[in-house]
């Protein structure tokens, strides 16, 4: 696996490749991680030790964000009692910014238990002892991930699964 330095400022972004998401292309050379369309580090067919096309979670560390997520919506509730409590029954404090309190972390709650617990087209590969994890929903051209998986097939070899 090779490091590729970023891109001075004035360079166009990497040329056409046959996959390609705004996380990583694939061309003939192998996968290239991307930032704005730069890539920022390369890693050669022959490095990967596995490489799978399948349906997956998107979030590589879901279960930390569904707790997070959790956390939010249970705070939300707290407050949202509080703030029933006090408009009923006249107890507890008020401040103004009580009534937006249970909104925003409601909101911000709802959102990361969505996305944690999403699941959709996958590219997983392995590199070495390390994983990484692309979700294949924003292929451009309306490639098919199939169509990945056979590319990827003959690039890799055995080592490719689905």
């Amino acid at each position: 696996m090779t490091i590729v330095g970023f891109c001075q400022r004035g360079k166009e972004p990497t040329a056409a490749y046959a996959f390609e998401t705004p996380e990583f292309g694939l061309d003939e050379q192998g996968l290239h991680r991307l930032r704005s369309r730069f890539a920022f580090e390369h890693v050669a067919y022959a490095d990967l030790t596995e490489a799978t096309v399948t349906r997956g979670k998107s979030v590589q560390h879901w279960a930390l964000l569904l707790l997070v997520g959790l956390c939010c919506l249970g705070f939300s509730a707290f407050t949202a009692y509080r703030l029933y409590l006090f408009l009923t029954y006249g107890r507890g404090h008020f401040y103004v910014q009580t009534l937006a309190t249970p909104f925003f972390p409601g909101a911000i709650g709802l959102a990361a238990i969505w996305q944690a617990l999403r699941v959709t087209d996958i590219l997983a590969i392995r590199v070495g002892r390390r994983r990484l994890v692309f979700p294949l929903e924003t292929l451009k051209g309306g490639q098919s991930p199939m169509a990945l998986e056979s590319y990827l097939a003959k690039r890799v070899g055995s080592r490719t699964s689905s």
